[in-house]
């Protein structure tokens, strides 16, 4: 698809449904690996709703800009500008 002008038309659904697996598989992976490594979760109950990997967050991010409408692609801009002229 890189360099290609046509996306097809099932495009958003396919990347969604990528973006749900890469979840799913990080989930995991915090769940059963990092969490049961880290002596500072001892005897914690973690919820899988309650993980929310970075690299699903950045991935959120980007499909809401480049495939959500253009008012939820302002609010980021608008957002980032906010936190920048604060900082």
């Amino acid at each position: 698809m890189l360099g290609s002008e046509v996306t097809p038309p099932d495009f958003a659904k396919r990347f969604q449904e990528m973006a749900a697996l890469l979840r799913k598989i990080e989930v995991w992976w915090i769940k059963e690996v990092e969490i049961p490594t880290n002596p500072d979760f001892d005897g914690q109950e973690i919820s899988e709703n309650g993980i929310v990997p970075g690299r699903v967050m950045g991935l959120q991010l980007l499909c809401d800009i480049a495939l959500g409408d253009e008012d939820r692609s302002r609010f980021y801009i608008e957002e980032f500008r906010k936190r920048a002229k604060n900082s």
